[in-house]
């Protein structure tokens, strides 16, 4: 029998950590999933943290919206997400207010979708490897960039071919065109498809190189891009997935252009806004 949650959080990394405490605290009943070995958060150095101020003239937020998020994350998390303890945060927002559970162990398998295209919760394998569902018409996707698309791919939802299209690396060259899609040969541990990154790139003769890397974790953004043109991007600027009402997608795989450094404060800024549509949407 599938268990009823107000939203399920795929994921532990620094966006999720926000949503999930923001949702708890305003009384939604909140499950994170955190699957075994995940790396979606890392402790930042200060220098890195203070030159952490990415938006682009063609992102689809304005300056004020972001800094007012970056706010937010100085007054109330800059401490923790410097100390590296997000995760201990959050473990004590689970027993302050008794809405938020954390369940190690669990890898996510795929999103449900319900007759109108909407999400409505997900499968995924508990800490014994066996099978379970969850339901819920709020779903959000919270892992690392490569994860999130993985998830997208492997749930069938990629309807304008965005989902991994563009991947920037933080450990390439600005010029690198990355790409990423399901491997039709390699699975993992639970038998699901892994992901097959593509590298292009130029040298500086002007020579052109290539490369496809199988099942491969790196640091990056992109996957899943965020903007208003359905046609061109994967979700909109709070991480609402355009073609499935209810799933979000959110971290550094909604930044919709490189960056020249790990983009920390952005991606907690953006989770703050999600947040806010979110709880706007529920008491609305």
């Amino acid at each position: 029998m599938s268990q009823k949650h107000d939203v399920i959080i795929a994921g532990i990394s620094e966006a999720s950590v926000i949503v999930a405490a923001e949702l708890a605290r305003a009384g939604l009943k909140v499950i994170v999933l955190k699957k075994t070995g995940e790396r979606g958060m890392m402790k930042y150095s200060a220098k890195a943290w203070d030159s952490d101020d990415n938006i682009m003239s063609d992102w689809p937020i304005s300056d004020k919206e972001l800094k007012a998020g970056y706010n937010r994350v100085e007054k109330e998390l800059a401490r923790a997400a410097a100390d590296g303890k997000l995760e201990e945060f959050l473990r004590f927002v689970a027993v302050e207010t008794g809405n938020l559970e954390l369940r190690p162990f669990a890898q996510v398998k795929l999103v449900h979708r319900d007759s109108l295209g909407r999400a409505k919760g997900v499968s995924y394998f508990n800490a014994q490897g066996e099978p379970e569902d969850l339901e819920s018409e709020i779903v959000i996707l919270a892992g690392d960039a490569l994860e999130n698309a993985r998830l997208l791919l492997v749930s069938g939802i990629n309807k304008n071919g965005d989902v991994g299209r563009r991947f920037y690396p933080y450990s390439a060259q600005s010029d690198c065109q990355a790409s990423c899609k399901l491997d039709p040969v390699t699975k993992d541990a639970y038998g699901l498809p892994v992901l097959q990154i593509h590298y292009k790139w130029q040298d500086n003769h002007g020579r052109e190189y290539q490369s496809t890397l199988v099942d491969q974790f790196v640091h990056g953004c992109g996957t899943h891009r965020m903007g208003w043109d359905r046609k061109e991007t994967v979700v909109d600027p709070y991480g609402e997935v355009h073609e499935c009402k209810g799933l979000f997608a959110i971290g550094a795989g909604q930044l919709p252009s490189f960056v020249p450094c790990h983009p920390m404060k952005t991606i907690m800024a953006l989770a703050y806004m999600t947040a806010d549509r979110l709880l706007y949407r529920v008491h609305r």
